[in-house]
């Protein structure tokens, strides 16, 4: 009898729907719990059965879980969604399965215990303030000042997240942050809003492999940020084009901060800044990357993420051989601009461009598009793979720029 993986939930820009398919190929069966079956296009094709819950309530998970398994038959509960990393540690630990503590992922999906935790134990990262209501905004612009970030502590791929430069921007942003009771998973959010330093440098993320609280480094990816005060991830190549000695350096710090918020298995996601001869801790995500950066690393190097973040939820990681000596690029469609979309040019021109592996719209005529604010508003990417760094970021803007738009404004 074939073992089953259960994802609660799972992403729906990436590769969430890859790492359901990709199950079969490790001999187990796919099984996805969701309280909103219609917001997986494409899961009927897969094959996998789904089980219809509501994924916000841990009682009624796991009634449905019981109702239909037997604990034998289970091999591993996973997700790929960053809302629902805590509610895995919680049936992890419930079932007997592979996993990460509940405390650890709850210090994960709070960004303000995140921050707590770091500072605690001496790691590097942005000055903060924790505010809980509007009357507290002032004092916390006089310890951090201007230009800064404001967030909230519970949400994902930079929604809600500006670059403010005034007190009308930030008292704005607060009160837009606090007013928001659930969030797009309808889970409730935490009353809570981090204000930080902004720091102006360069971005990377570091990719990770745990297990048992031992970390594997795969690689450090370079990341391209646009539109401010928004912040949208606008491209990725893996891996940046660092020195062994940078490399190092980032890599130690990152492990640091793993220890420091109790991660032990499976993928991990840090977010950096290289700035004053310093590794500044930007975020912790407790899960696989998005963006397609594991597509890009199975490219570039032969290891396939998404498998070993399977094999995590399961008895541990395989080799993890570099088998590959590549670079390996995505670069997304963004509007700057609301409108409606008449017409799709240039997907064919796109994929002839060299070193081209992927080319995905996910815009067709008809539909309505924003002015990008998060990664929501991504319109599709091209992957690009070269020996070549500089001809991998060539390639990327090429390509890209191949794409267009007839529109119309509403």
């Amino acid at each position: 009898m074939l073992k089953k993986i259960l994802f609660i939930e799972s992403n729906t820009t990436g590769t969430g729907l890859i790492a359901i398919k990709k199950t079969y190929s490790l001999n187990y069966i796919p099984v996805l719990l969701t309280n909103k079956p219609n917001r997986y296009l494409g899961i009927e094709e897969i094959g996998c059965e789904v089980i219809y819950c509501d994924t916000n309530n841990l009682h009624d998970i796991r009634t449905a879980i019981n109702k239909r398994f037997h604990p034998e038959e289970l091999a591993g509960i996973t997700t790929t969604s960053e809302y629902y990393i805590q509610t895995v540690a919680m049936l992890t630990s419930f079932y007997n399965l592979p996993g990460n503590t509940q405390q650890s992922m709850k210090i994960c999906r709070d960004k303000s215990l995140t921050r707590q935790q770091l500072k605690k134990n001496g790691i590097d990262q942005p000055n903060f303030e924790i505010i809980n209501s509007m009357n507290q905004l002032q004092n916390a612009i006089k310890q951090i000042g201007y230009p800064c970030i404001i967030k909230p502590v519970d949400d994902s791929g930079s929604k809600n997240v500006l670059l403010c430069k005034s007190e009308s921007a930030a008292t704005n942003q607060v009160s837009k942050i606090l007013s928001l009771s659930e969030n797009t998973r309808g889970q409730k959010t935490i009353p809570a809003v981090l204000v930080e330093e902004y720091l102006d440098a360069p971005e990377y993320s570091v990719e990770i492999i745990s297990w048992q609280g031992e970390t594997k480094l795969i690689g450090i990816t370079e990341k391209f940020i646009t539109g401010l005060p928004y912040f949208i991830e606008e491209a990725h190549i893996f891996p940046a084009p660092l020195t062994n000695e940078k490399s190092k350096f980032i890599y130690e710090t990152v492990k640091q901060a793993l220890l420091a918020v109790g991660f032990q298995n499976g993928a991990s996601h840090t977010e950096v800044k290289l700035i004053h001869n310093k590794c500044k801790i930007i975020e912790i995500n407790a899960r696989l990357a998005g963006g397609m950066i594991p597509e890009l690393i199975r490219y570039a190097t032969g290891i396939d993420m998404i498998e070993e973040q399977l094999r995590c939820c399961v008895d541990g990681p395989g080799k993890l051989k570099n088998t590959l000596q590549k670079f390996s690029g995505i670069k997304f469609l963004i509007s700057d601009r609301d409108m409606i979309i008449n017409d799709v040019l240039g997907i064919k021109e796109a994929n002839q461009v060299k070193g081209v592996e992927i080319v995905k719209v996910t815009v067709e005529q008809g539909m309505r598009v924003n002015r990008a604010e998060s990664f929501i508003d991504r319109l599709g990417f091209v992957i690009v793979t070269d020996s070549s760094y500089t001809e991998i970021r060539e390639n990327l803007d090429i390509a890209i720029n191949k794409i267009h738009f007839t529109s119309h404004l509403e």
